[in-house]
């Protein structure tokens, strides 16, 4: 009976000394964008060196563009259980249809526990077992579009600029 009062006691205090602190939102839309930001990068690390087919719908053919001069946008977001989400994604260029990525080396990303991988429908890469050959393989792809991005000559993505301009890749 003492075990039983000792611990009603514990549960009072300890629900009643909560405080209720405003919900400060600003940080919950930061780690958001944050993330959307990060989901971008992967996937520009992953595919910088492929050409998305879009369909130009005046002139009804297939024309290849470089993924790094398209918009990445965010479709779709899956919760597959509490630890992990898959991520759909397609590219975007005004006046185009987009199709697919050609040699895609992620066609779309996944976050497990913490980290971002990329998934593909070539194959099954299993990352999650092995999360540090996430990261390794991550800086080895990150290292090559680093090199990409600072020898090359054509249109960036304004977000994707943007971003290479803050890390410090490309000059202003």
């Amino acid at each position: 009976m003492k075990i039983y009062i000792t611990f009603v006691i514990v549960i009072f205090f300890g629900c009643n000394s909560v405080e209720d602190k405003p919900i400060d939102k600003s940080k919950s839309i930061l780690s958001q964008n944050t993330l959307a930001d990060s989901i971008k990068w992967h996937y520009y690390v992953y595919n910088h060196s492929c050409y998305a087919i879009f369909y130009d719908s005046l002139r009804k053919i297939d024309t290849l563009i470089p993924v790094i001069e398209c918009r990445i946008g965010i479709n779709d977001s899956s919760l597959v259980s509490k630890d992990s989400i898959f991520y759909s994604l397609s590219l975007f260029k005004p006046g185009y249809n987009y199709g697919y990525i050609r040699y895609a080396s992620a066609d779309g990303l996944a976050r497990y526990y913490g980290n971002i991988i990329p998934t593909s429908h070539q194959g099954i890469i299993d990352y999650r077992k092995n999360p540090d050959s996430v990261k390794y393989y991550f800086l080895l792809a990150e290292r090559k579009f680093i090199i990409y991005l600072k020898n090359y000559k054509g249109f960036l993505d304004p977000w994707l600029k943007d971003e290479a301009i803050k890390r410090k890749i490309i000059p202003m």
